[in-house]
């Protein structure tokens, strides 16, 4: 996993067996029943539709077998493939007493043909497959996620506890021979990295810009401004953060509006009544401002949670684990708000030109001269 290696553990009751029933017929396999056999036992009836949880469930079937019932079954998930169903069995017990082969009987005195034409055909596809899990953790990352060499697949044999030495042997009426754990040669064919593309990237989710709608111009009392926030990776929000903006002696913060999910949020701010007001400000009189100044926020750390009341932003993820920087860049730096937008409270409407529509000439008593004011 990049700059320090990790365990991937093996996860009991992980093994698995698909069985694909009418996945190769010519005609879409609608309805019907079907057995499956184990080592000389048959199951009964199983309904074409169902997978778990009913008595002629795959599963509840499978368990009137004796050692499929001895080994457990975890669950049964069933699959559209082709022209039929694909059956994905997870059995409970570890590899030694996996079931090497499962069998499909369809057609006899005791289940129907399948719907769908007498070639409605079921098959098998037996697999062994041994589940590790891989929990990532802090600091680790990887371009395209493989094992370390084609002997990382070891076993403890010396246990110092004294339980059973670990083992993977092949399934048999007496299991006696060892698997042969050589792995695929990393990168090669048959690999990890071959076969997937994972990439661990552990790094935290940044602030790499800001910005607003709109971006230059004027803003006074009451304008609505639009703050977004954007980080180098996708984000999630629980709860609403604010942005403390820079308005003088009265704190006034942005407020959190959406973007969870993404790598922008979104911020609104309604510009205050009181923003750049002077220290001196006084509720009785007129309000005291400071001069023009451009719209920005408070400082690097403007942008705030409650971590004690459960606020958070993380990367997203499976499952959000990654707490997001929140560090801002540098008011009135390159990627902070833009210099081009100012708060003038001062700023009113004001008369730039007077001009008339009514075209030039003499005009006498009660005629009309329409006159136009700009600003």
């Amino acid at each position: 996993a990049g700059s320090r290696d990790a365990d991937a553990f093996y996860v009991a009751g992980g093994l698995r067996q698909i069985v694909d029933v009418g996945v190769g017929a010519s005609a879409q396999v609608v309805a019907g029943e079907f057995k499956l056999t184990y080592d000389g036992w048959a199951t009964g009836c199983i309904d074409w539709d169902t997978a778990d949880g009913v008595v002629n469930s795959v599963r509840e079937q499978l368990l009137t077998i004796p050692a499929l019932a001895e080994i457990g079954i975890t669950s049964v998930v069933k699959l559209a493939r082709g022209n039929g169903n694909r059956f994905v069995v997870t059995f409970d017990s570890d590899a030694s007493h996996y079931p090497a082969s499962l069998g499909v009987e369809y057609g006899d005195r005791t289940c129907v043909d399948f719907a769908g034409g007498a070639d409605a055909v079921a098959k098998i596809t037996p697999t062994n497959v041994t589940v590790f899990r891989y929990i990532v953790g802090e600091g680790e990352r990887s371009a395209d996620l493989d094992y370390t060499h084609s002997y990382a697949l070891t076993l403890d044999t010396d246990k110092e506890d004294g339980s059973p030495d670990d083992t993977i042997k092949r399934y048999a009426s007496h299991v006696v021979t060892d698997a042969n754990l050589h792995l695929p040669d990393p990168t090669e064919e048959g690999s990890l990295s071959f076969t997937s593309h994972v990439i661990v990237d552990t790094a935290a989710p940044k602030i790499v810009n800001v910005w607003s709608e709109p971006e230059m111009g004027v803003v006074t009392y009451r304008d609505v401004l639009e703050v977004y926030v954007q980080f180098s990776k996708r984000v999630v929000v629980v709860g609403s953060p604010k942005l403390l903006m820079d308005t003088g002696f009265i704190d006034y913060n942005a407020t959190y509006m959406d973007g969870s999910g993404s790598d922008t949020l979104s911020f609104l701010w309604t510009v205050p009544r009181c923003a750049y007001c002077r220290e001196d400000y006084n509720y009785t009189r007129d309000w005291i401002f400071d001069k023009a100044k451009p719209v920005q926020y408070q400082d690097k750390w403007a942008l705030k949670i409650d971590a004690g009341d459960g606020e958070s932003i993380k990367e997203k993820a499976t499952v959000p684990y990654t707490d997001a920087d929140l560090l801002l860049p540098r008011p009135e730096g390159n990627a902070s708000l833009s210099n081009n937008l100012t708060h003038d409270p001062f700023l009113a409407p004001k008369i730039l030109e007077v001009g008339s529509t009514t075209p030039d000439g003499e005009y006498g008593p009660g005629e009309d001269i329409m006159v136009v004011l700009a600003g």
